[in-house]
Formats: structure tokens, sequence, C-alpha cells
């Protein structure tokens, strides 16, 4: 069967900004598509309202997921609420793929992703901790917020490294240094007013990045230096 023995399987993307994170997260979905009428299982991807980045001009941000480089792209997103709760509705898109999945294949198998996994409420753990054993749960996110601390969900009730301890599985992305002509390695991510300047440290938790080519504020990556 494979993909360890058909699923019950938590995989984690995580690194700082412009790492590449959508990229793999992207690529991955992809290809378990390709495997999934033989491999008999539903796949399916929701995000959340609060991640209304576009990349691509005339894109729809809510249920479409781009790469920051443009070269890569998901549809057929799933949006949830923001204001409502977050393990509440993963369940209602759960259950309807497991029930596409028993009127096809006879089984209950369902790939999930969720992508920027930090914009979700905090019951997103408790959504996987009762996960069953025929789901393979993907998701991405940032590990640290511009504070270089442990990224709290919206409701602060807990943070991404309790989905980090959930996962089986995780890749760490990096990224490079943005800081001048530094090109270190880097894992954070800091975030500069419009003037270029570094945000205060009590400042907004979450301001959605909408980069640009002619800009140069917003999210960066930075290196431990």
């Amino acid at each position: 069967e494979s993909i360890d023995e058909l699923f019950n399987t938590v995989h984690g993307i995580y690194g700082p900004m412009a790492s590449g994170k959508t990229g793999e997260f992207i690529t991955r979905i992809g290809e378990l598509k390709l495997f999934q009428k033989r491999k008999n299982f539903v796949v399916r991807v929701a995000k959340s309202d609060l991640d209304t980045r576009l990349f691509r001009p005339g894109e729809d941000p809510l249920n479409e997921l781009s790469s920051r480089n443009n070269h890569q792209r998901l549809g057929d997103i799933i949006s949830i609420s923001s204001k409502e709760d977050t393990q509440t509705q993963l369940n209602q898109i759960l259950e309807e793929a497991k029930q596409e999945a028993r009127k096809l294949y006879g089984n209950e198998r369902v790939v999930f992703g969720v992508p920027e996994a930090q914009f979700m409420g905090s019951s997103l753990i408790k959504f996987v901790e009762k996960l069953g054993p025929d789901v393979y749960f993907i998701w991405e996110g940032l590990l640290y917020n511009f504070r270089g601390e442990f990224f709290a969900f919206p409701d602060y009730k807990d943070n991404m490294k309790s989905l980090v301890a959930l996962s089986d599985y995780l890749v760490r992305k990096r990224a490079y240094c943005d800081f001048g002509d530094c090109m270190r390695f880097a894992d954070h991510s800091q975030r500069l007013t419009p003037e270029g300047e570094p945000d205060h440290y009590s400042s907004e938790l979450v301001v959605v990045d909408q980069p640009t080519a002619e800009k140069k504020h917003g999210y960066e990556a930075r290196c431990d230096e």
C-alpha cells in the first residue's frame, strides 16, 4: 500500500517567510493527487480566510494558493471562516470527503491539507489529535512570528509548537537572510514598516503581507545574527 501503509500520518512543513513552504506544500499535494484514483483516496485542502495574499493579478485568494515566485498554483481550495470554530468547520469538510471516498472507493481515506496553519484557530490542535487512521494530514506554516516567538493562533489559546509536536514527519525550510548582502541561512521573519524600519514588538501580531516588486518593506527573512 505504501504512503506509510496508507496514512495515519501528520506531515508538517515549516520555515520563515520566503523559504519555499507554500511551494513545497503545493508540490506534495500535487503529487498525492496523481495517486488518488490508483490508491483510492480523496484530496481536500482548506485555508483560513485570514490568508488574503495575492501573488497573481486576478486570482481569488480564498480559493487559490500560489507560491511566492508564482511558479506553482493550487486551485479548489475551501475557505473557512476565522470567526467560527476551526475544528467544527474542518470536521465538516473531512466528513464530506469521507462520504465521497465511501461512495467512490468503499473506504474513508482522505488526504487533508492546510496551508498557512498559523491562521487557523487553536481548535486545529484538537482536530489533528482526533484524526483517524484513514487520514493523511499535511500542513505548512510559520513556526515563529515577527517577534521571534512561537506563532500563536489568532485566538491566543495555543501556538504552532503544539502542531509541530503532533507531527510524525517534519520538513524544515530555510530562506536566505535579506538584510543587506548577508545571505546567511534564515529561520526568522522580520516585519518592516512602510519606511523600511523594523516594526515594534507591540505592533499587531498578524499583518498579511502583500508583496510587490516595487516595495522594500513587509516581511523579510532574517538569520540569527
